[in-house]
């Protein structure tokens, strides 16, 4: 994996995120709208239902409905926070992974080269070995001789 392989997930996710924010604010000032035309509406059906006696039960079911209907509105918020938050963890987790795997990869071509200087460096050593024994029998051989 090379330093621009890392710069275009970069990329790609800094893009990711930005699409994500602005579908989120446009959905969410849409249903925010929405909700709020509901709680209007409500208050508008609940006046017209306060001087109606026989509609009592139909206005208390109505006032149970719209009270389930805002704790789960309060819930969907709950949950959608959740969600971003998540995702937000997610994609800080994913950059981390991204960076884990780069530094897996820049440490394992160190241990490469690493492996190649011992080898080097063993070569060097038998080869200075042999030159010694060869010297040795020289002097050996010198001493011999005369």
């Amino acid at each position: 994996m090379t330093g621009m392989e890392s710069v275009e997930f970069g990329d790609f996710e800094a893009i990711k995120k930005e699409k994500l924010r602005a579908h989120e604010a446009s959905i969410g000032g849409f249903e925010l709208k929405a909700f709020e035309a509901l709680e209007r509406d409500f208050q508008e059906v609940l006046q017209e239902l306060q001087g109606d006696k026989a509609l009592d039960r139909f206005r208390a079911e109505y006032e149970k409905l719209h009270r389930a209907l805002k704790k789960s509105h309060e819930s969907e918020k709950r949950l959608i926070k959740k969600c971003r938050e998540l995702n937000t963890e997610i994609l800080a987790n994913a950059g981390k992974v991204q960076n884990a795997l780069k530094l897996n990869e820049e440490d394992q071509n160190t241990i490469l080269a690493l492996k190649k200087e011992i080898d080097k460096a063993w070569k060097l050593v038998d080869a200075s070995q042999e030159k010694e024994a060869k010297a040795k029998d020289n002097i050996q051989y010198a001493s011999f001789v005369s």
